[in-house]
């Protein structure tokens, strides 16, 4: 008789200790990242460059536009273009909107052009570059550019003659 009861008794720690919440832990959905190589090697000197660039673009990305760098991490993973980003966010500051409404209009659309007409946005104020550009239905990478030109311009951060040199 004490045996059922030992036996019985240690079930019943058994069924009261699995009804106590276990940690559960989180397996990430992507459970691969761009970049594999993340370290410097001498016998591969630019093995990383990617992975330090993308680095710098977004904490520099997040300084200019007030923004969590995982938040930009995880739309470039999500396969939203980095130079659409810089647009959207660039356009956002400036007019005061939402830069993810204008990326999910512009997810209709091959050019930026399209989304000013949709949204009936005047291109001016972005100035005379940028319009002209804009107009020319020019790629996204070169909108990017002259965004970012301006962002290195206003903050002061290169000089008009060395940002032309950069971009020989």
């Amino acid at each position: 008789m004490r045996l059922v009861t030992r036996n019985n008794m240690l079930s019943s720690i058994f069924f009261l200790l699995s009804l106590i919440p276990s940690p559960v832990y989180a397996i990430p959905a992507i459970t691969c990242h761009c970049f594999t190589d993340r370290t410097y090697d001498p016998g591969h000197p630019v093995a990383a460059d990617g992975y330090f660039l993308a680095t710098i673009q977004n904490t520099f990305f997040a300084l200019m536009f007030s923004v969590d760098k995982k938040s930009i991490v995880m739309k470039k993973q999500q396969g939203i273009a980095s130079d659409d980003l810089w647009i959207a966010y660039w356009i956002a500051a400036k007019k005061r909107t939402s830069a993810d409404f204008l990326l999910k209009v512009k997810q209709s659309s091959d050019v930026w052009k399209d989304v000013f007409t949709t949204l009936h946005v005047d291109s001016q104020p972005f100035g005379t570059c940028f319009s002209k550009a804009l107009n020319t239905k020019v790629s996204s990478a070169t909108l990017a550019e002259i965004a970012v030109d301006e962002l290195f311009l206003r903050n002061h951060i290169l000089k008009d003659a060395d940002l032309a040199a950069l971009r020989q």
